[in-house]
């Protein structure tokens, strides 16, 4: 069991991070306002943000979505550029960035389903890149 999480090569569920996502994650700080609210796919590394650079996000874990606006940008983040309810529900939830990675299963990253809208962003949505780390990209949301 303990292999399954920990042991390289025997993680059943896929890595969250990798050292290129995780030395981006090491400069938000710096590069977010304190105020700052993410809005990124749990299964990947922005579950880390909170406690790796201090910065709130709204899915701090894998578990159960609350809330009809984050059940909204769990399923439908993807179309965020052409649904006004997807960017309703972003600003009802104070959401400043998005943390959007494309690693798969192929590459060794944790994939679920249940996220598949938030791996893609929409193509028409109005985003300022902030930083990028390997497979990983924190926009600032600006059409919001």
């Amino acid at each position: 069991m303990t292999a399954s999480v920990y042991t390289p090569g025997e993680i059943a569920w896929g890595t969250m991070l990798s050292r290129a996502e995780l030395a981006m994650i090491e400069r938000l700080p710096a590069e977010l306002p304190p105020d700052a609210v993410v809005l990124g796919d749990p299964f990947n590394g922005s579950a880390y943000l909170p406690a790796l650079a201090g910065v709130d996000v709204v899915f701090p874990q894998l578990g159960p979505v609350r809330g009809d606006d984050a059940r909204l940008l769990e399923r439908s983040l993807d179309d965020l550029g052409t649904d006004p309810a997807v960017c309703a529900a972003a600003r009802s939830l104070g959401v400043t960035h998005l943390y959007a990675d494309s690693a798969g299963a192929a590459e060794g990253a944790k994939v679920h389903e249940r996220t598949a809208a938030m791996r893609e962003i929409g193509a028409a949505a109005d985003l300022e890149l902030v930083d990028t780390g390997g497979t990983a990209t924190v926009w600032r949301l600006t059409g919001c």
